[in-house]
């Protein structure tokens, strides 16, 4: 089958699930390899043929983030997808801190965050968590399950993450691959939510997207010593204030402010 004559289903279909606002910048032939980079070229995804079957996958400075995985096409043109199969993927704080920043640009995706098994790979709890916070969905979906959801110790934070928003700032120290950094705001609430990608770090992050007034904050952090475990703090800060964060590698954060 001919690469070229599949590539317009697949280009979409692929584009709707993994990555977009690439665009194309070269196709080697009418089979063989279609490359799609970023305009910075950093992020590079590629299609292959191989009797009749499409592969790809989706590189972040040269580190695979998603795939190799196939994308079954039928002989007659009709694409039957397998899906992007993540299930054994371990290298999820550079997976988390590129995504917000390539396909969510586009808007919800199709992805289930907070797990606090294996499949949580390189994450933490905290990063877990803070991940539904960031990583948005049309059907906002928890991996975890229920009873380890109520067992938590952050059960009050989780069941706080609104799954809608009327107001997201993207904050200075965000980087793709490295570091994701929001403040997000529901009604009169704002959460700040952070995902740390493969490097620890420490953060001093200003409280400037605050309105006036005190506000009562609920924040869940990472524990040095175990990431499968949370620290949760109260406490009461202001508009011109702010949070130093030390984050692990994977780790993350998660903080509620409601004004007093």
């Amino acid at each position: 089958m001919k690469l070229r004559k599949l590539l317009g289903k697949a280009y979409l279909l692929m584009f709707g699930s993994t990555a977009t606002l690439f665009w194309l910048s070269q196709a080697s032939a009418i089979t063989g390899e279609v490359k799609v980079l970023s305009p910075d070229r950093q992020i590079a995804f590629t299609l292959s043929e191989n009797d009749g079957h499409l592969k790809y996958d989706v590189t972040f400075k040269d580190q695979i983030v998603i795939g190799p995985s196939p994308l079954r096409i039928s002989l007659d043109g009709e694409d039957l997808c397998s899906g992007v199969e993540l299930g054994k993927l371990q290298a999820r704080a550079l997976h988390n801190t590129t995504l917000p920043f390539t396909r969510l640009l586009a808007g919800h995706a199709d992805y289930t965050p907070v797990h606090f098994g294996p499949r949580r790979g390189d994450t933490t709890w905290t990063h877990q968590i803070a991940s539904a916070a960031i990583l948005t969905s049309p059907l906002l979906t928890y991996g975890a399950h229920p009873t380890n959801l109520l067992n938590n110790p952050a059960v009050g934070m989780i069941k706080s993450i609104p799954s809608v928003w009327d107001e997201t700032i993207v904050l200075p120290p965000s980087e793709i691959g490295e570091l994701a950094a929001f403040a997000r705001r529901s009604g009169d609430v704002w959460f700040l939510a952070v995902l740390n990608g493969p490097e620890p770090r420490k953060l001093n992050i200003p409280l400037g997207f605050l309105g006036d007034g005190d506000y009562g904050t609920a924040m869940v952090t990472d524990n040095k010593d175990n990431p499968a475990s949370v620290k949760t703090v109260d406490t009461t800060v202001v508009r011109g204030g702010s949070l130093g964060i030390d984050l692990r590698k994977g780790g993350g954060f998660i903080a509620r402010f409601s004004r007093k």
